[in-house]
Formats: structure tokens, sequence, C-alpha cells
């Protein structure tokens, strides 16, 4: 396992987590479109002197964004509007989602699940014993939480003219409250594609499918159907005459086991033995490396963002991603520092990035979250989501001019310290008086609806965009 260390230079028109790379791009052009400055190449919002909102919602991506509604075309998470609050809406509900693993193994669903279950259980000491006295779970009693549209999270090859590792995500939590939630994550792949992925024109079709759930003409009644035809219709095998793009099939787990003490775990379906497997934590780099293998990541991450070449940082026994299952306390965050002789101008954004490439970053004290970004919820009523991913005033859909000034109540900020190194030498540690500080601003809904808009407008097609400023590779 491995993910891809890119560079950017981004700027050009622009979705958790996570999952298989650092997904940067490189030799991105810049339109000199204001909507390019709303987030900068970590997709972390800029912060701008504000301009006449015409500059940004008088432009074709700008126009775009304002019809989409997120709550509908990007992550539905609103049960006590559209009826999932005490009851599950048809062919939407865990049993029948989960089915569609069961159909890319091929396997019986509930001896898949039951296979996942114990294999979770036996493969993490932590879970054995706690998620047992969760009745629910082993039930399949789950309750809907949100579905969350993946797109962000593909990859654009132009001399393939497909994309790669578009996704879409379920969360489920247990109907009898608990701090559990579990992540159903399906990788589309279009079988009719002339190389592996999804050829442009459809992945523009698939996007204005998503769009059109936004309409006004879809009532809120109407919406559940809506939605469910276009899952079928673009990769998901709910019907007897729609395709199976799946490709991939990932269970991730958020389980709270006592106080601030977090655990999650990974697996992934391995269609030829009909089970899931432990996988590694392919986005969480290992909390404690060595010496000598910090040097040789960030040498080799700082060498990446400064030549232009991928990077692929390396799994396995030997590598630097953190395996199956890990404890997490959030009360104890995990501050990633800079290591001694890395003092130059990339330094600062190398950190960043592989900051944020961290469960125990993204999830924690990186993004101001106290773990779980999809909380479980109590009947009747919607999921808590975390600030990053809508912001401090929780607005899903907030005006371009608020992401472009990066308007404090609009957007989610977290100011972090973090520990480094000076001297001519770059090897006298900081204090804590004179350690660098990095403040973040996210709203990672608005990043997703962005792309969502920039796909609509061949923003990836037309040009190198920065536009992949609005793509990721995080969770949720």
């Amino acid at each position: 396992m491995s993910f891809r260390f890119r560079n950017f230079t981004l700027a050009a028109l622009l979705t958790g987590g996570a999952l298989v790379s650092l997904h940067l791009t490189s030799n991105a052009q810049d339109t000199g479109s204001p909507i390019d400055k709303i987030f900068d190449d970590t997709r972390v919002l800029v912060g701008n002197a504000a301009i006449p909102a015409e500059q940004l919602t008088n432009t074709p991506i700008g126009e775009t964004y304002c019809n989409i509604k997120p709550g509908r075309s990007i992550f539905f998470y609103d049960c006590v509007t559209y009826g999932c609050g005490k009851k599950d809406l048809p062919d939407l509900d865990f049993k029948t989602i989960f089915g569609l693993a069961a159909k890319s193994a091929p396997a019986n669903s509930d001896v898949l699940f039951n296979g996942w279950y114990q294999a979770v259980k036996s493969n993490d000491a932590a879970m054995d014993g706690t998620i047992g006295n969760i009745e629910e779970i082993q039930k399949q009693n789950f309750q809907l939480l949100a579905i969350a549209n993946r797109m962000d999270m593909a990859e654009y090859h132009k001399q393939d003219g497909v994309w790669t590792g578009a996704e879409i995500h379920f969360a489920y939590g247990p109907r009898v409250h608990s701090q559990f939630t579990l992540i159903l994550e399906f990788e589309l792949t279009d079988p009719n594609a002339p190389k592996p992925g999804i050829a442009a024109d459809k992945f523009k079709k698939m996007a204005q499918s998503w769009s059109d759930l936004s309409l006004d003409s879809v009532s809120d009644a109407d919406y559940p159907s809506k939605l469910k035809e276009t899952l079928a219709k673009y990769g998901l095998p709910l019907s007897d005459n729609s395709e199976n793009w799946i490709s991939r099939v990932r269970i991730r787990t958020n389980h709270n086991l006592q106080g601030s003490l977090w655990h999650f775990t990974q697996m992934r379906l391995d269609p030829g033995a009909g089970k899931f497997a432990p996988e590694e934590l392919n986005n969480q780099i290992r909390a404690k490396l060595s010496a000598s293998d910090e040097s040789k990541l960030w040498g080799a991450a700082e060498a990446a963002l400064m030549s232009s070449k991928p990077f692929e940082v390396q799994g396995g026994k030997d590598g630097f991603i953190e395996t199956h299952g890990m404890d997490y306390t959030p009360s104890v965050p995990s501050i990633l520092g800079t290591p001694a002789k890395y003092c130059s101008s990339k330094t600062e954004r190398t950190r960043n990035i592989l900051a944020m490439q961290r469960c125990t970053g993204c999830h924690t004290v990186e993004s101001r979250t106290q773990f779980n970004h999809i909380a479980n919820r109590d009947s009747g009523e919607n999921s808590k989501l975390s600030g990053f991913l809508i912001g401090e005033e929780g607005d899903l859909h907030p005006p371009l001019l608020d992401l472009y000034t990066a308007k404090k109540s609009k957007v989610w900020q977290s100011e972090i310290k973090y520990k480094a190194y000076t001297g001519a030498m770059c090897d006298t540690p900081t204090t804590d008086d004179d350690s660098p500080t990095v403040v973040r601003k996210f709203h990672d809904i608005a990043r997703r609806t962005l792309f969502l808009a920039g796909v609509l407008n061949d923003a990836f097609i037309n040009t190198t965009p920065a536009s992949q400023k609005w793509s990721s590779h995080s969770i949720e």
C-alpha cells in the first residue's frame, strides 16, 4: 500500500479522511479568476481582501456553485426533512447497501457481514469486548447518517481521458445511540470505459445527475427516489437494469471506547476470498517514526515539492503508513512538528500537507475536531457534522464572497503551534515562545461543491487547472 505525494503549483479553478494518496497535482496555470484564489494548494481557505461579489458569482463556475444545493447533491444527511429520521429510506438501508458489497464478492450478505464483524474483533484487541457490547451492530440494526458524493476524490488523467478514484460513501450508526459509526465506501470504475476509470464525458454526465438533485422541480417528497436513481445510474447496482461499477469496497469504523479514547479500523473487501481483511490505514502516516525514517520521509517529500516529481509514500513492514487499527485520545493532540535539518521555504507547506494526511491530524488538532466528522444521532434527529465540513455556523452553502474572504462566522478555523528547528545548522529546537504558528481555515462541503461546479464547466478538461485544489482524498 502506498499513497502519492505530488507537487502543487496551483491556481485556476480549483472534497475527509482518505484515501489513497496525498493527491496533489502539478504544473497548473492560473486563469486569473478570483475563484482560483479561494483555496490554497493544501485545500485550505486563503482569506483574501474583499472584492465585489459579482466577480465571483458572475462566472460560469460561480453561477453553477450558487445553483447547487449541497445538502442534496454533495452531502445528504437531513433525515428530518427527507423521512429517514425514524425509519429507513427504501433501498438505502444498511442491509441493502451492504448487500452491494456482497454482490461484488460475490458472497452471502449475512455471512460476509459476520465475517467482517468477527475479523474486526479478532484483529483489534481494543474492539473485542467493546463492540460486542453494542447488540445492534451484530444484528445489523443500523440507521442512515449520511450519503456523501465523493466525486471530488477522483483524479483526471488527461492522456487517457478518464477519471479514477471517484467514490460514494454511506455512513451508518447503531439505532440504540452510541458513539460508533461505520462508513461503507465504494470506489467506482465504469466497466465500459476505454481505460480503467470513468470516461470524461460520462463523468460529467454523472456530475450533472448529482447536480440535478438540486433542481426546484425535485420536491422533498421525490428527492429520496431521485437520489436512488442517480446512485443506480452511475455506479451502484440498485436495480435490475443498473450496471455494477464497484471496483473496491472498504469499511471504516470510528468507535468511542471510553471518555476521549477513540479507536478506528479499516477493512477492505477481498473479492477473491469473499471476505473483508484488515488493511493499512492508508491515509495515516505512522505516529512513531524513528529519527532515520522521519528524515527519509521529509527528505523525499520536500524533494517532491521542489522538483514537481511524484513521491510514493510506501506502506508495508518497512514503510511509513500505519497498520490496521489504531487508538487515539483527542485530549492528547498529536501535533506534527518538523524534524531537525529541515528549514527550507517548503518545510511549513510540507508539514501542513503531511499533517492533514493523518487520521490523527484530520480528525483532531489540525481541523479542531473532536474526532468524529459525522456523529451518530438519536432517532428522529439529524447527525451532527463537524465544523471542518460545514463551518462555524453550520451553513452548508456559504456565499462565495464569504469563502473568498474566509469570513470567520462561515468557515472553521484552527490554530496550530508546532515544534520546529532554527539556527544556522537548523538543529536548535524552538521553545513554546518561539515555535511557529499556522492558522488553517476550512469548509470542506463548499470545496466539494466547487469541485462539482468545476466538473460541470470543464475546468479540468480544457486546462491543467488549479481546480485540483477542489479535489481531495479526505475521509467522509
